[in-house]
């Protein structure tokens, strides 16, 4: 993981599908993300994410499939 201050979001490098689908971004909070009905990557996401925000990081990378 990686805090920044700022960060500019792109698809100049996305595939051709990426670049289709994503029709905007925005930051969302975790409690926001586990109210939506949007379509994540990882599916994951709400599993690992707290623990990673909360600096509870485990001892060996985590898998975090599609």
């Amino acid at each position: 993981m990686v805090r920044v201050d700022a960060a500019t979001v792109s698809l100049e490098n996305g595939t051709e599908w990426e670049r289709r689908v994503v029709t905007e971004h925005r930051w969302w909070s975790v409690e926001e993300l586990g109210r939506c009905d949007e379509l994540f990557a990882p599916r994951c996401l709400l599993d690992v994410l707290p623990p990673i925000l909360a600096r509870t990081y485990p001892p060996e990378p985590i898998t975090i499939g599609l």
